[in-house]
């Protein structure tokens, strides 16, 4: 049962530390494609901020997820 496994504390934070990870690739990857492709200086930097947010965000909300789900929530 996925709820027993991730009750485990080394598998929960195995799973939070690449979560962390595949955000902060997602983040990093994207942040070269709109730099490499965005030529307008003003949407190339709401871009990239919008980027970190969302990539921050994705990040939080598997993190509680996997937290609740650790916890027997």
């Amino acid at each position: 049962d996925l709820v027993q496994l991730l009750g485990n504390p080394l598998v929960g934070t195995l799973l939070v530390l690449t979560i962390v990870s595949f955000a902060w690739h997602m983040c990093i990857g994207l942040q070269v494609v709109i730099e490499d492709y965005v030529q307008n200086e003003g949407i190339k930097i709401s871009l990239i901020i919008i980027n970190d947010f969302i990539a921050i965000l994705v990040a939080l909300v598997s993190i509680v997820a996997v937290l609740k789900l650790s916890f027997g929530g």
